[in-house]
């Protein structure tokens, strides 16, 4: 009998620990932004982002740390750190709907878009192609909220 109740008096114990102990989305910092545009962009086959990585449907690029060429430096916020929507966005052609985008990119350059827009990444393809075609006119430029992990 007193095995049952120690066993279960640990049980207890456990349960309570672990609810209690923060999750690694509470470790991490997190920024709102709201309104922010929300582009939409293609890359060459095989071609890396700033980060060194190829992109995949799922990656996105931010401003970098501040105005000026490309390769200027580093992101607004960490590569790796994870941006997300308030709103599903579209991927192509159309019939998937993402809302958590990892940051492996930089663009806009040129700070014309909102101070946190978010450009997300759609396909290999080039100027004037099919997936390039698909993000100027059925894409376009959306709004959202933005939560940033980093």
């Amino acid at each position: 009998m007193k095995s049952k109740i120690l066993h279960t008096m640990i049980a207890l114990v456990l349960i309570v620990s672990v609810s209690i102990l923060p999750t690694a989305s509470a470790l991490a910092d997190k920024m709102y932004t709201f309104n922010q545009d929300i582009t939409c962009y293609v890359s060459a086959q095989g071609e890396e982002t700033h980060s060194g990585m190829l992109p995949y449907q799922g990656s996105c690029a931010v401003h970098p740390w501040k105005p000026g060429n490309p390769g200027s430096g580093s992101a607004q916020f960490p590569f790796g750190s994870a941006a997300v929507l308030s709103t599903s966005v579209p991927m192509y052609p159309g019939d998937t709907y993402l809302s958590v985008f990892t940051i492996l990119d930089t663009g806009d350059y040129k700070f014309i878009r909102t101070p946190f827009f978010i450009d997300v990444w759609q396909g290999t393809d080039n100027s004037g192609g099919p997936i390039w075609t698909w993000c100027w006119n059925t894409f376009g430029m959306r709004k959202s909220d933005v939560t940033f992990y980093y």
